[in-house]
């Protein structure tokens, strides 16, 4: 069946809301306020009317390998129920995918919501798996570990703080409105942006806190020595049953990796994490980020519900997480770093494309390329 995509047209935007607010259940004022913009979506059509979408975010540049390549990031595919397995999806993903290049985004990047969709969009998009992620299951904070400070932070100094730590490590460097985005969905759901001072430097994390309670580490970065100090102060400050986090991966796992995009990778840079914060944050290290913002194609991500981009915003949301949400951003001294739990893992975690040579490959034992910021 040949599916008929193409760029919204003027009264459909209803249209491309609802299949927002079915397929995710939840609120679109904060997405459709802050960052729609119909010359970067792509609806499917089904007679006449947009039965599936997806959008296009600009999300920064790629650093690796000494280069810095323009990117933008496929964002909330979705697709209607009953018009599902019909191929809506895919030819949304192709568009985009080609809606990205057309635009000026040599590279296009995507996180998948689910390990199996990595299959999904390779075999339909081009798109093979690229970034990688340290992800932890983490129990209740124990006793007698160091402290940082936690101080609640704005996203232009996140943003200076993240570049800073991340260094030569392959990854996204995110433009200041994918941070702001960030930030905004971080205080609906109960979490913010964070700076963590101990004595052996800064580190930064972005939080959100589920309607399960637990407490979602979506961005940890230290310098050596200092990952516990600062988990110990969100466990203070966020008292939680489960924490999840998210830190980059020393290396890719030792796992079958598609070979689309030719050229060595520098060698592990794990050790650019151990450059020490305190004189490299206030140097400016974000001068030049480009233009806006990252994520994911979750059929069941959260979605945000802002105080400052939305006069309509939910309520149920932010009384659900209410109770997760830090009461002071002065740390406990009584608590640490919370426990490790079975499930420690590095995982695939997103997918890029772009034209062979512009990126390097990524083999098991290189560095790790970090997506970062994934609006899961």
């Amino acid at each position: 069946m040949d599916v008929i995509t193409r760029q919204p047209r003027d009264g459909e935007v209803p249209a491309l809301r609802s299949i927002w607010r079915t397929v995710f259940g939840a609120d679109d004022e904060v997405f459709f306020g802050f960052y729609f913009e119909p010359r970067m979506s792509v609806a499917a059509i089904a007679g006449s009317v947009p039965v599936a979408a997806g959008y296009l975010l600009p999300a920064g540049n790629i650093l690796a390998g000494g280069a810095s390549v323009p990117c933008a990031m496929i964002y909330a595919v979705a697709t209607l129920p009953e018009h599902r397995s019909r191929g809506f999806g895919a030819a949304v993903v192709r568009r985009l995918v080609s809606l990205g290049r057309d635009s000026g985004y040599p590279a296009i990047v995507l996180c998948p919501s689910g390990d199996s969709l990595f299959e999904y969009y390779s075999a339909r998009s081009g798109l093979v798996e690229w970034f990688y992620v340290d992800e932890r299951t983490l129990g209740g904070p124990s006793k007698g570990a160091g402290m940082a400070e936690l101080k609640e932070i704005g996203p232009s100094e996140y943003g200076q703080i993240r570049e800073a730590l991340l260094g030569p490590l392959p990854h996204i460097e995110s433009d200041p409105r994918i941070l702001e985005y960030q930030s905004i969905l971080c205080n609906a759901y109960g979490g913010g942006l964070y700076k963590a001072e101990s004595a052996g430097g800064v580190s930064c994390a972005v939080v959100e806190t589920g309607r399960d309670g637990t407490v979602w580490v979506k961005e940890l970065l230290s310098p050596d020595g200092c990952e516990g100090d600062a988990l110990a102060a969100l466990a203070s400050a966020y008292h939680a049953k489960k924490y999840v986090v998210r830190t980059p991966a020393a290396a890719a796992p030792s796992t079958p990796v598609s070979e689309a995009m030719p050229q060595s990778m520098p060698q592990s840079m794990s050790q650019s994490m151990s450059q020490s914060m305190s004189q490299s944050t206030s140097q400016s290290t974000s001068q030049s980020m480009s233009q806006s913002t990252s994520q994911s194609t979750s059929q069941s991500m959260p979605q945000p519900m802002s105080q400052s981009t939305s006069q309509s915003t939910s309520q149920s949301m932010s009384q659900s997480t209410s109770q997760s949400t830090p009461q002071s951003m002065s740390p406990d001294a009584r608590c640490s770093a919370p426990l490790p739990l079975p499930g420690k893992t590095v995982r695939r975690f997103g997918m890029a494309a772009a034209p062979n040579g512009l990126l390097p490959s990524v083999s098991p034992g290189t560095a790790a390329p970090w997506y970062g910021l994934a609006f899961d």
